[in-house]
C-alpha cells in the first residue's frame, strides 16, 4: 500500500495491513548503558554529518533490538463503532486568536468544575480562559500583556490543594519562568500579581517551556520543570506554598556531538511521588542520530532510574537511560510528542520520525508503551508530508489523537488499542482543507472535552495566525461582549454582540436578557431579546433607576448553546 494510500486509508478507518512484529528494547539491555559521568560515544556515524547511504548501511549492521533495520509498517486501523458520546461530540471553536507549543503542559486541564486552557495570542499576550462545566460560561484573563509573539511561551497548568489554578510560563530563551495563580477557586479574572521562582536562584534566569505537576506524598508538592536557557539542561524546581522554591535540580546534561543542540523532554506522573521522563538526547531537526529514552525521577529522593530501577547519576546523559527508539534505525530522527500512562500506570510516549533513506521524506508516527518490564515500539501511521502533531490521553495512554496529512487535506482521529498496540480503532473528528496541527488532551478529571488543537495559518512559532477549537460532548462556548456608552444610565441604552468563543463568527438567534439589581433588592430579568443574524442586540435602560443600580446582558444556556454575561455597570 503507498503512503498516501495508507493515510487516507487511516482517516476514513479501512486500513487494513499485515501486523508486524514489535520492535522491542528489554530492561536488561538498559543496565549495560555506560554510566554517568562518562558520555557514551554514539554509535554510527557523527551527529554532524547528514545520513547518508553509508550511514544508512552502518545502521542497518547493527543487531540492537531498539534499532529498526527495516520501515516498520503501521499496525491495523479498523472503524470504531459508533457511541453514544461520539455521536454526540461536534467540533466548536474556542477562540479565534490562540496559538501553543509541544513542550509546555498541561495546556488544558479539567477539573471537577471547570475546563481551563491557555494559549498566546498573534500579539504575543500570555492567555487563560475558563470555561464552567455547569453551563459552560467562558471567563477570560490576560496572565502577561505582549509579552513576545511566540507560542513557547505558552503556560502549564496546575490546580492547588484548595481548587484555586496556577499558570507558569517561560520566555523561549529571553525571559524567566513566570507565574500567577487564581485568588479563589475557578475565577481567573482575579489573579495574583506576577511571580518568579522566589528562592530557587531561577529568579532572573531565562529558560523555554514549562511543565508542572502537583505530586502527593512529598513535602513539596508543586514541581515545576524548565530548560534553562544558560546551558540548555533541564531542571526542576520544588514549592510547598507556591511562593518560596527549592533550588534547581539539574535532571540531565547535553550530550555534546559537535552540534549546538540540547534534550528534549515530555513528562508524565500519576500525581503520587514518581515523574517519568521521555527525553531525546538531540535536536529532532538537527541531529540525525536524535533517539528517545526513558527515566524514572522520584519526587522524595530527587533520584533519577531507569525502567527497570536500577539508579543513574544525576545530572544523567540521555543516553544513560532505557532506550526507547534508536535514531540510527531505518525510520530516522526521533521528535517526541507526548508522555502518559496506561491504565495502571505503564508509561507511554507519543513520538514522530524523519526517513533517513537516501532521498526519501517520509515519516510516521509511533506509539510505544511497556510491557513487562521492556519497551515496545509501534507505528501507527506513515506519510509524506510533516507531521502536524500526536497527543495521549492523559487519563488513559491506549487513546491517542493523531493529525495525519494527505496532500492539502489534514485529518484528526481518534486511535485508541486495547491490545498494548497491536491493532488500533480509528475514530475520524475533523477533515478539512488547511492546518490542523497541535492536538492537546486534557489532564486532570472527566469533563465535556476530548481534545483541543489549533487550526489556521501556521508557518512557525513566531509566524501564525491560528485559533483552537476542540471536539466536546457539551454546549457550544459563547463569547458576550457589551458597548457601554457614556448616556448609557441616562436614555443610551447597552448594545451587545454574542460570538461562537472568543472572536468566532457571530452566534445568532441567541435568548439575551438585561438583568438589573437594585440596592437592597434581588437580581431582576427585565426583558430579553434575540441576537441579530450578526451576532447583535440592543437594550433600553429605564433611566429612573436609583443610583447603585447594577446592569448587565445575560444569555442563559438554551439548546446546543452554553452561557455568557458581560461586565456589569454600576450607576
Amino acid at each position: 500500500m503507498s503512503t498516501v494510500a495508507l493515510v487516507a486509508a487511516l482517516l476514513t478507518g479501512t486500513a487494513a495491513v499485515a501486523a508486524p512484529p514489535p520492535t522491542a528494547t528489554t530492561a536488561p539491555q538498559a543496565q549495560q548503558a555506560p554510566p554517568d559521568p562518562v558520555p557514551p560515544a554514539a554509535k554510527g556515524t557523527p551527529m554532524t554529518q547528514r545520513a547518508t547511504a553509508q550511514q544508512q548501511r552502518v545502521a542497518d549492521s547493527v543487531a540492537d533490538e531498539s534499532l529498526q533495520t527495516a520501515e516498520q509498517p503501521a499496525q491495523p486501523v479498523a472503524a470504531a463503532p459508533a457511541t453514544a458520546d461520539s455521536l454526540e461530540a461536534r467540533t466548536v471553536r474556542m477562540t479565534s486568536n490562540g496559538a501553543w507549543t509541544w513542550y509546555s503542559d498541561p495546556r488544558v486541564l479539567q477539573t471537577s468544575r471547570y475546563t481551563y486552557f491557555a494559549y498566546v495570542t498573534r500579539a504575543g499576550s500570555v492567555m487563560l480562559t475558563s470555561l464552567s462545566k455547569a453551563d459552560q460560561r467562558m471567563a477570560t484573563t490576560t496572565l502577561s500583556q505582549y509579552q513576545l509573539r511566540d507560542d513557547h511561551n505558552v503556560p502549564g497548568l496546575v490546580e492547588t490543594a484548595d481548587g484555586r489554578i496556577a499558570a507558569f510560563w517561560g520566555g523561549h530563551g529571553k525571559a524567566p519562568v513566570q507565574y500567577r495563580v487564581s485568588n479563589t477557586a475557578g475565577d481567573v479574572t482575579k489573579m495574583s500579581a506576577v511571580r518568579k521562582l522566589k528562592g530557587s536562584s531561577m529568579e532572573n534566569a531565562k529558560s523555554t517551556y514549562v511543565q508542572v505537576f502537583r505530586m502527593r506524598g512529598v513535602s513539596n508538592q508543586y514541581h515545576v520543570l524548565t530548560r534553562r536557557y544558560s546551558d540548555q539542561n533541564w531542571v526542576v524546581s520544588t514549592s510547598k506554598d507556591l511562593v518560596n522554591w527549592s533550588a534547581p535540580v539539574q535532571l540531565f546534561k547535553n550530550s555534546g556531538g559537535g552540534l549546538r543542540t540540547w534534550p528534549y523532554l515530555e513528562a508524565a506522573s500519576s500525581g503520587w511521588k514518581q515523574m517519568h521522563l521521555a527525553v531525546s538526547d538531540g535536536h529532532p531537526a538537527q541531529d540525525v542520530n536524535n533517539s528517545l529514552y526513558h527515566f524514572t525521577y522520584d519526587a522524595a529522593t530527587k533520584k533519577l532510574g531507569r525502567t527497570n530501577g536500577t539508579a543513574v547519576a544525576r545530572p544523567a546523559y540521555p543516553r544513560s537511560g532505557t532506550q526507547i527508539y534508536d535514531g540510527r534505525s531505518l525510520d530516522g530522527r526521533v521528535r517526541v510528542y507526548d508522555f502518559g500512562l496506561r491504565s495502571g500506570g505503564y508509561p507511554t510516549v507519543a513520538f514522530t520520525t524523519t526517513d533517513r533513506t537516501t532521498g526519501s521524506s517520509g515519516y510516521t508516527y509511533k506509539w510505544a508503551t511497556t510491557v513487562s518490564g521492556s519497551w515496545t515500539t509501534r507505528t501507527v501511521a506513515r506519510q509524506e508530508e510533516y507531521p502536524e502533531g500526536i497527543t495521549l490521553d492523559a487519563r488513559n495512554a491506549n487513546t491517542a489523537y493523531v493529525i495525519t496529512r494527505a496532500g492539502e487535506e489534514t485529518q484528526l482521529s481518534e486511535l485508541s488499542t486495547s491490545d498494548r498496540g497491536a491493532s488500533w480503532l480509528s475514530r475520524p473528528i475533523a477533515l478539512q482543507r488547511g492546518v490542523q496541527r497541535t492536538p492537546a488532551a486534557p489532564a486532570g478529571a472527566v469533563g465535556p472535552f476530548s481534545v483541543m488543537w489549533m487550526t489556521g495559518s501556521y508557518t512557525d512559532w513566531t509566524d501564525y495566525s491560528t485559533g483552537i477549537v476542540a471536539e466536546t460532548t457539551g454546549r457550544t462556548p459563547i463569547e458576550l461582549r457589551a458597548t457601554w456608552p457614556k448616556t448609557w444610565a441616562t436614555g443610551g441604552g447597552v448594545s451587545a454582540r454574542v460570538k461562537q468563543g472568543i472572536g468566532g463568527p457571530a452566534a445568532s438567534g441567541i435568548k439575551t436578557w438585561l438583568l438589573v439589581k437594585k440596592p437592597g433588592e434581588p437580581q431582576q430579568y427585565i426583558k430579553s431579546a434575540r441576537t441579530s443574524s450578526t451576532g447583535y442586540v440592543k437594550f433600553s435602560i429605564n433611566r429612573y433607576y436609583p443610583k447603585g443600580t447594577t446592569v448587565w446582558v445575560f444569555a442563559p444556556t438554551e439548546g446546543q448553546w452554553g452561557a455568557g454575561k458581560s461586565e456589569g455597570r454600576k450607576k
